[in-house]
This record gives C-alpha cells, sequence and structure tokens, in this order.
C-alpha cells in the first residue's frame, strides 16, 4: 500500500511508533518528499495534461477539417451531377 500524507513529524513519528506495534504490518517505510521534488512533480504533470488537451484538440480539429462542410458536394454527387451535364449536352 502506498500512501501519501502532509503531517508534521511528531505526527509521522507516532505513526512509526504504531505501525511497529501493529501485527498485522510485518514491515514498512516511511519517505520524506522534499518540497523542491514535490513541486518539480506537479509541474510534470501539469505539462502533460497541457500536452494531452493540446492533442486531443488538434485531433478534433483535424476531424472537423477532413468532413466536407454541410451542403458541400461529396466526390458521388459530383461525378453524378458531371455525368447529367454531360447527358443534357449531347
Amino acid at each position: 500500500m502506498l500512501s501519501h500524507l502532509k503531517a508534521a513529524p511528531e505526527a509521522i513519528s507516532e505513526m512509526e511508533r504504531r505501525l511497529r506495534v501493529t501485527d498485522g504490518i510485518l514491515r514498512f517505510l516511511t519517505v520524506r518528499i522534499d518540497e523542491q521534488q514535490a513541486k518539480l512533480e506537479r509541474r510534470r504533470v501539469h505539462k502533460e495534461d497541457k500536452e494531452q488537451a493540446r492533442r486531443a484538440r488538434r485531433a478534433a480539429r483535424a476531424t472537423v477539417q477532413s468532413e466536407p462542410p454541410a451542403g458541400a458536394p461529396t466526390s458521388e454527387s459530383t461525378a453524378i451531377a458531371e455525368a447529367k451535364n454531360e447527358s443534357q449536352e449531347s
């Protein structure tokens, strides 16, 4: 199990003491995360979120650009119209 918590040093010491005496817990490891490291992690996550949003916008824009505008002739309807024009000219 992994837990992230923010507490005073006294609270961490008490938690470790209780973990030591609890029979169901075989071992534990307490690691202090430096403030600078936590700040860098938040920046990395924020940057990844921005990148993912940018990719989603690009994909949405590409989808919209690849669809013909409403009422625009498709290649099939263009071919039919050209065939009608040729038959009327004859």
